[in-house]
């Protein structure tokens, strides 16, 4: 795909991974949506990357949420009227011995590496078919590919999303 003049909705950009991303996106000619919790952060990053030449617009979004899900896919949609690649780069991690977790960690963990993807591309999957074109990319880990103690819920989760992908 050649990210010259794509426009790309990138979720977790307020994290490393994804900062760096959006970072890279611009510098590559891409329009990029940037999402996150944090507005403030993320409204640096649109700061940042608008004054070095980039289009960026910051939407926030707690992903964890169905219907921040379906506001931020429908927004980004309207907003730029077009959608050539989402890639999800959020993910939230819980350390701690599987029997020390409690549940809301747990379903956090989920929420965001698992269910968020798939809320996600089902909210754009029908946009990139009616186009006949547009790109996925989900952020995995090593742990989606080996069990690893003390990470139980965010292995758990991120071999959810390699079956998502895999299965897609």
């Amino acid at each position: 795909m050649n990210i010259a003049g794509a426009t790309v909705l990138l979720t977790g950009a307020c994290g490393g991974i994804g900062r760096a991303t959006a970072r890279e996106l611009v510098r590559h000619g891409a329009a990029v949506i940037v999402s996150g919790r944090n507005a403030l952060l993320l409204d640096a990053l649109a700061k940042e990357l608008s004054g070095a030449g980039g289009k960026v617009l910051a939407l926030p979004a707690d992903i964890a949420n169905a219907d921040a899900c379906r506001r931020l896919a429908s927004d980004a949609m309207t907003l730029t009227g077009r959608l050539d690649a989402m890639i999800h780069c959020a993910g939230v991690q819980s350390f701690s011995a599987f029997v020390d977790e409690n549940e809301a960690q747990a379903d956090a963990v989920f929420a965001v590496n698992a269910v968020a993807p798939m809320r996600l591309t089902r909210a754009v999957l029908p946009h990139f078919l009616q186009n006949g074109k547009g790109r996925l990319l989900l952020v995995g880990s090593i742990f989606g590919s080996i069990g690893f103690p003390f990470f139980v819920s965010y292995s758990a989760s991120k071999f959810a999303l390699r079956g998502f992908a895999e299965s897609l």
